[in-house]
Order: structure tokens, then C-alpha cells, then sequence
């Protein structure tokens, strides 16, 4: 990126005063130049925002801030009054510039972008190529702007790259994610099971309280111990694929748990569930391999109580992700939507014409009247289509016909001896 670095300030040279400002609008904005090669860019923009004042359809004052801006890395700025100059100046190389100054801001935007959001980025390189394109279409001697072009394609190939691969890990997290919520599922229904296997054998000691389940009590012991392995396992499991630098207990303000004396607190992660489960499962194997099965209970209901925690947290962490899926799932729909009214539009017009074709085979009489009133209807619309003709011609901004009248300027300046030939400054 330094080559490209090296363009953009290649270009991003203050133009000089022009003389036909006003005496004010010239020393100010000689005064802003000033400030700007001594890299004073607020007390810069100060002296050309005062300049503006003066002459607020100089293109040259709106290009010099824009890259006093630029400089200052306010790239939203910088974009609006290089913009401005595009638009106001009337000397095709000074627009030439200014675009390819707007592709630079672009560039750098999207820059700044890489790390929170590939695609925002590649949207922003993608407008640098389309200004920079401008461009050369205005000046087609602008070498800077066809090898920013290239910086900018090589980018652009990069960040899908990029992208694509973000995709990928994207798919498998959450068929990871998946797999977790699964294993869980089956955590919770052993818990379930073997609470019902201990109220199993409780209610035989009840019945028969002479009678030894010593091995009753050592399979429920042996089969709990089988699942608090497995709880602790994936447990284990879930914190070594942590990403790297991630904590495991992220912050959700949406769920929020009563915590002590009534405060609220973050919801745990699901290892931390996990691992409070395994907690409670190892303390109730103790409690049935001494025969306490009733204080078994209650520690194996405590670890299903987490073990569902785990579940809960867990969906909620598949939810967040797939959250930008169903953004696109949202359009899809609306999509969706605007092709059945395309559609219902086209019955309509089917329906349309099967009653003109009705209407055809009525009395002479009959249809010479639905022909006037066809033709009334047709009258009415000409005429509302010229009234909205007309106050859509009074709502014409100024700045559309600046545009016309430029590229009227530019394609006649093309036309002259097959290329570029700058216009005469009318100031």
C-alpha cells in the first residue's frame, strides 16, 4: 500500500488562489494554503470555511479543504467537500482531481474497515475504483488514478478472499455450535434418567425397607460418574475452542440473573454451567456410593438445573451468530414479496385483457361506449402524466442541471481532435 500512498499525495497538492476572488476570499484562502503546508489543518479548514463565505461556489476553496480533511483522517468530511468541488468547479482537470481524491478517501475508508467489517470495506475499495474510473474518463492523462485502479483491484481481490474464508469458519462454528447443543441434549436427558433411576430405587427401599440395594446403588453411583465425565469433557472441550483472546463468559445484556442480596448479573457461559454441573454430579456419585441417595437427589437435580443452563446459554450463543443470516433472510423475503406483487401485477394485466376481449364480443351499441370511456381514461392520464411532468421539472435542483450542462461540456471537449483538450478558465 505505500505506492499507493505516495499517489494520493501526489495529488492531494493544494491548488494555488485563483484571481478572480474576491480580495477577502483570495487572502483567505492564500492564508488556509499557508496553514496547510504547516500541517495547521484545523486553523486551515477555519481560513477556507471563511474563504467560503466570501465565494461559496469556488470549486478550488471546497477541493482545498476537502484535503485539509483528508489530512486529518475526517474522511466523511473530506468526501462531502470533494464532492462539492466536483460539482461547482467548471475546470475539468480540477474535477478530474477532485474524483480522484474521492476515490483515495474511499480507499482509506474502507482501510479503516478491515478489522470491524470485511464487506463494509469492500464496498468502500469498490466506490475507489468507480471515482477513480471518473476520473480517467474526464482526464484520461491521469496515470495516478489507472494505477490506484490496479492497488485498488489487488485489494478488492484480497478482501474476497478474505471474506470467503470468514464464511467458511463462519459455516463450521456453527455446525460446532450445533454439535455442542446436541451433546448437551443428550447430558440432559442421562441427568433426567437418572434422577427417575434413584426415585426408582428409593421407592423399593420404601417398600421393603429390610431389603439390600447395594447394587442398585452402585449402578446409579457408576452410571452418574459416567455422566459427569462426559460433562466435564465437553467442558473442557468447548474452552480449548475458545477462540484465541475470547473470554468465556461473554456479556449479554439481554439476560440478565438475579444475583446476590437482588443485584443482577451477566448469565453464565455454558462451560461455566458445564462445569457447575460436573460439580454437583461428582458430589452426588460421593453421596450414592455411601448409600445417601436422598442428598444424592437433590445434588443431581442441582446438576440438571445447570445442565439446562448450559442448553439455554448455548442456543442463545447460536442465536447471536446467525443473527446476520436472518438480516439476509429478512431481504430474501421482501424480495419474495416484490416478485408476488410483480406477479399479482401481471394477473392483473391478464385479467385486463380477458375483459377488453369480453368486451369485444358485447352489442355494437354496448362497446361503442366502453371505446369512449377507454378513450376519456387515456385523455385524463396524458394529462396527469403532464402535470407530474411539470412540477417534477419545477422540482429540479440546481445542482442536476450543473451536472448536464458539465457533461454536455465534457462530451463536446471529447469530440474535439478524438481527445482531452483543457478548457479555457472563465474566471
Amino acid at each position: 500500500m505505500k505506492a499507493f500512498s505516495l499517489y494520493a499525495l501526489f495529488v492531494l497538492s493544494v491548488l494555488a488562489p485563483v484571481f478572480a476572488y474576491a480580495e477577502s476570499a483570495r487572502s483567505l484562502n492564500s492564508r488556509g494554503n499557508a496553514l496547510y503546508a504547516e500541517g495547521k489543518y484545523d486553523q486551515a479548514i477555519e481560513a477556507y470555511e471563511q474563504a467560503a463565505a466570501e465565494q461559496p461556489e469556488s470549486g478550488e476553496i471546497a477541493f482545498n479543504k476537502g484535503n485539509a480533511f483528508f489530512q486529518k483522517g475526517e474522511y466523511d468530511k473530506a468526501r462531502e467537500a470533494y464532492e462539492a468541488a466536483a460539482l461547482r468547479t467548471k475546470d475539468l482537470s480540477l474535477e478530474a482531481r477532485a474524483q480522484y481524491n474521492l476515490g483515495n478517501t474511499a480507499f482509506n475508508e474502507g482501510q479503516k474497515l478491515l478489522a470491524a467489517d470485511s464487506k463494509k470495506a469492500l464496498t468502500q475499495v469498490e466506490a475507489s475504483v468507480s471515482h477513480y474510473r471518473e476520473a480517467l474518463r474526464i482526464d484520461p492523462e491521469l496515470d495516478d488514478a489507472a494505477k490506484n485502479i490496479e492497488v485498488a483491484r489487488l485489494t478488492i481481490k484480497d478482501l474476497m478472499d478474505r471474506i470467503k474464508k470468514q464464511e467458511e469458519a463462519a459455516r463450521e462454528r456453527r455446525k460446532q455450535q450445533e454439535e455442542y447443543e446436541k451433546q448437551i441434549k443428550e447430558l440432559v436427558r442421562e441427568q433426567e434418567s437418572e434422577i427417575k433411576d434413584n426415585e426408582s430405587v428409593r421407592e423399593k427401599m420404601t417398600a421393603n425397607p429390610d431389603r439390600t440395594l447395594s447394587e442398585e446403588t452402585k449402578k446409579l453411583a457408576s452410571d452418574q460418574k459416567s455422566t459427569k465425565d462426559k460433562t466435564r469433557k465437553l467442558s473442557d472441550k468447548m474452552k480449548a475452542d475458545q477462540p484465541q483472546g475470547q473470554p468465556q463468559s461473554q456479556p449479554q445484556p439481554q439476560q440478565q440473573s438475579p444475583g446476590p442480596q437482588g443485584q443482577t448479573g451477566t448469565a453464565p457461559s455454558p462451560m461455566e454451567s458445564l462445569d457447575k454441573a460436573a460439580a454437583a454430579q461428582q458430589t452426588a456419585v460421593r453421596q450414592l456410593e455411601d448409600g445417601t441417595i436422598d442428598e444424592a437427589k437433590q445434588h443431581q437435580q442441582e446438576a440438571l438445573d445447570r445442565l439446562k443452563d448450559a442448553l439455554a446459554g448455548q442456543k442463545d450463543s447460536q442465536q447471536a451468530q446467525q443473527q446476520p443470516s436472518e438480516k439476509k433472510g429478512d431481504e430474501g423475503q421482501k424480495q419474495d414479496q416484490q416478485n408476488e406483487a410483480r406477479q399479482s401485477s401481471g394477473e392483473d394485466k391478464k385479467q385486463d385483457g380477458k375483459a377488453r376481449q369480453d368486451a369485444s364480443q358485447q352489442q355494437p351499441g354496448e362497446q361503442q361506449k366502453q371505446e369512449k370511456q377507454a378513450q376519456s381514461r387515456q385523455q385524463g392520464e396524458k394529462q396527469q402524466g403532464d402535470e407530474q411532468s411539470a412540477r417534477a421539472a419545477l422540482r429540479e435542483q440546481p445542482n442536476d442541471i450543473l451536472r448536464e450542462e458539465k457533461e454536455n461540456r465534457l462530451q463536446l471537449q471529447h469530440s474535439v481532435s478524438g481527445g482531452y483538450q483543457p478548457v479555457e478558465k472563465d474566471w
